[in-house]
């Protein structure tokens, strides 16, 4: 059963296609896509956009087609998109999106919203819930490509975090793919496959070779890679640890 099935049950009332209101928010460019990289539910969020957009961006660029990304002002922000994240109220996020060619995202609010405005859109669903219970319930289903990571046979999660996140587990080029394919855009991307990707891909790392103390504040913040295997120095290894150094 669908969520939005299950809540109209257990509320006593019949399900109808909302109303949605719309803001205008000015932007410098006719043709756009949309990319909402968040969802307020960790397990859902795919880390590997910055990768998808790679893909991508020299196809759009041939079409003079931009990348709008929208969210909240706590997401990260994805390189060479035109950031409005934490910019725009839901008013304006809606007009975003219904003026957009397709929205590209988690499951969240704009997939749904993408399917009920009849815009196309491309989703990832992880394994934190069952594809057929939260997909987009609106609209053209065949405007909407869906992508689900492969649970290798085990139920979902439910959880708000995952380690690891199985989101994660999907292909960046399969996910710029179905864009390109949706904006009906030729493009030979089934020649690349993604043969690895660690755990800590998506997260800059600096790797450190701790031959000398560290000098104050240096890099705080990051994380850093102790490269105990060329020099294994217990003496300076604390000082790298100040200054909220995330060491692994």
């Amino acid at each position: 059963m669908h969520l939005l099935e299950r809540y109209a049950l257990s509320c006593g009332v019949q399900i109808d296609k909302p109303c949605i209101e719309e803001a205008f928010f000015p932007l410098s460019c006719e043709k756009y896509i949309i990319l909402h990289a968040s969802s307020g539910m960790n397990s859902k969020n795919y880390d590997y956009y910055n990768d998808v957009v790679d893909l991508i961006l020299p196809y759009l660029t041939e079409h003079q087609i931009k990348i709008i990304q929208i969210g909240s002002p706590e997401d990260p922000p994805i390189k060479n998109c035109y950031p409005t994240n934490g910019r725009t109220n839901i008013k304006q996020a809606a007009y975003l999106i219904k003026n957009s060619l397709l929205v590209l995202g988690n499951d969240s609010f704009s997939s749904h919203m993408a399917s009920g405005c009849g815009i196309k859109s491309v989703t990832t669903f992880g394994g934190s819930n069952y594809l057929q219970c939260c997909a987009p319930y609106w609209g053209n289903k065949q405007r909407g490509i869906l992508i689900e990571a492969d649970r290798q046979g085990q139920k979902p999660s439910f959880a708000t975090e995952e380690n690891p996140k199985i989101i994660n587990s999907i292909h960046p080029e399969k996910i710029a793919a179905a864009v390109l394919t949706q904006l009906c855009i030729p493009h030979t991307l089934s020649t690349i496959e993604t043969l690895l990707m660690g755990s800590l891909y998506h997260l800059p790392t600096l790797d450190i070779v701790p031959d000398h103390v560290a000098n104050g504040p240096l890099f705080a913040g990051s994380l850093m890679h102790l490269r105990l295997d060329y020099e294994f120095n217990q003496e300076v290894i604390p000082s790298w640890c100040d200054h909220n150094r995330k060491l692994i």
